[in-house]
């Protein structure tokens, strides 16, 4: 008797001692670990969804546009209101006051570029930038009366002030024809018009290639 009351208090005081913890229900544990398991891999997934990073190009043709697509190319209309200065134009004031009566605007040009995506950041910080990789055409008047073109990389500053409306969108191989349709129609309507051979006219030769 003395023996197993002894053997019994050993057992006891061992059990109470040790670090290992016993689980009555192996199915309890199952489910334990299941569930920690799926709270460390949704941890790890929402730690890795990219931040996203607009330009401010890209910012302001997602306002005009809201289904834009990477590695995929639109075009949009921007136009100068009434009493814009329009840099190296030099239109004679009545012929801008006819624009005007006829338009609704001082001016206009053709924006078109493609949509970019770029992967940034760190393994845990991951970043993914958008933009709006675009040029701006349009075509003025010189001193001596000649049409003009005048292109360069759209910044939005560019078209601070000045309305942006979608146009529509292309493909790579009439993007990238852009430049040579516009210089093609400088080359052959070296005169300017204001009925004729404006702004307006060169911007729907363009829309037209697009």
């Amino acid at each position: 008797m003395k023996f197993g009351y002894l053997l019994s208090a050993f057992l006891a005081t061992l059990a109470a001692a040790s670090p290992i913890s016993t689980i009555s229900d192996p199915a309890e544990n199952t489910e334990l670990v299941t569930r920690t398991d799926n709270a460390v891999e949704s941890a790890e997934l929402v730690a890795r969804s990219p931040t996203v990073i607009e330009s401010k190009e890209y910012e302001a043709i997602k306002a005009k546009h809201s289904n834009l697509k990477k590695d995929h190319y639109y075009y949009f209309y921007v136009t100068w209101p009434r009493g814009s200065l329009i840099d190296g134009d030099h239109e004679t004031k009545a012929e801008v006051e006819q624009l005007r009566d006829t338009l609704g605007f001082d001016h206009i040009g053709i924006i078109v570029g493609k949509v970019t995506e770029k992967e940034g950041g760190t393994k845990k910080k991951p970043t993914l930038k958008k933009n709006f990789e675009a040029r701006l055409y349009h075509m003025a008047k010189d001193a001596s009366g000649k049409s003009i073109l005048k292109m360069n990389t759209w910044d939005k500053k560019d078209s601070d002030h000045k309305p942006i409306r979608f146009g529509g969108e292309t493909n790579k191989r009439k993007h990238d024809a852009v430049q040579g349709n516009a210089r093609d129609w400088i080359h052959d309507h070296p005169t300017y018009n204001v009925q004729t051979n404006n702004c307006n006219s060169f911007v729907h030769n363009i829309v037209a290639s697009l």
